[in-house]
Order: C-alpha cells, then structure tokens, then sequence
C-alpha cells in the first residue's frame, strides 16, 4: 500500500500493424499502444538483361508485411507492365520489353522506393561475303604486246538482322585495282 514505481518493458513491434495491450495497476487499467513497424520492400530479382528483341518476365517484390501496399510503375514506353501493377504484402510483377531497333538501353521500373532495372542490348545488321569465287580470263595481243584480263567474282552476300526493324536498303560496291 502506497506510491511505487512500475517498470513496463514491451518489446519491439516487428510487425507492420500496430498493438495496442492494456495494464491493470492498482485497479486501474493502462492502455499501452505501440506504431507499427515500417514496410520494407525488396525486388527479386533486382535487374533483367535482354536482347534486341525483347521479351517478357517477371520479377517478385517482396514485403516484410501482408498489409504493405505498393504500386509498379514503368518508366519507359518501351516496359509495359502486363500483370501485377499493384498489391498488398509480397507478390508478381509481369511485364514485356519492345524490341529495341537503336542502340543498347537501360531503361526501370519503380515499386515504392526500389528501382527494377531493364538493359536491353542494341540492334545489330551484320554483312558476310560466304561462297566467293572468282574466275579470270588473260589475253594476249601479240600484234599490240597488249594484255587483257578479265575477272569475274561470284559471291553471296549474306545479312544478318538482329532487332532492327526493317532492313535497310544498302549498295555493294567494289573498287578493284591493281
């Protein structure tokens, strides 16, 4: 009977809800309320690599909490995100990159405060000469001391197009000399 003193220890809410407990001292109740901890979000995995010519994937964003609200956002026309452009707690983002016909890029994707990275590979028009052959003709002018010879190459040209949308029109041109 009398004054004293009440030492209370409550843990750490680990949680993403806040508690609320109650304390009975003395016959009087004590509400006790803690915050909730803060949601915390990761990506899985963080980064994609892709060729020229696009494609789809997925990656998981994960909460530390079912009641963590997030929202995927693309920041690039060139990332359209197909499935999963929100949720609650960890879940699914789908999505599909264009094909790329310039150059290599790094375009992302936000989900709260995480960034979701895309590099995508640049188009690419290879040429191959395969199957060369050449065939030369000499005459000889006796009367004139004169030579005359004639060549003839055959080849196939080969082009490679990787991403590039339309293959552009092209000369092949050769400069022989002696």
């Amino acid at each position: 009977v009398g004054n004293g003193t009440v030492t209370v220890v409550i843990a750490t809410n680990t949680d993403t809800v806040a508690r609320t407990g109650t304390l009975t001292i003395g016959g009087q109740i004590f509400t006790v309320t803690e915050d909730a901890a803060a949601c915390v979000f990761t990506l899985g995995p963080p980064s994609a690599n892709f060729g020229a010519a696009g494609g789809s994937s997925n990656f998981t964003v994960i909460a530390n909490g079912t009641n963590c609200a997030w929202t995927a956002v693309s920041n690039s026309s060139f990332i359209n995100i197909t499935d999963g452009t929100n949720g609650l707690g960890s879940g699914m983002v789908s999505y599909t990159v264009a094909a790329n016909t310039g150059t290599a890029r790094t375009v992302t994707m936000t989900i709260v405060d995480q960034t979701f990275t895309v590099h995508q590979a640049g188009a690419t028009l290879d040429f191959a000469f395969t199957n060369v052959t050449q065939a030369c003709k000499t005459k000889i002018n006796k009367k004139k001391t004169t030579t005359n010879t004639t060549c003839a190459v055959d080849f196939n040209l080969v082009v490679t197009n990787t991403g590039v949308e339309t293959t552009p029109a092209f000369k092949v041109i050769f400069w022989l000399g002696q």
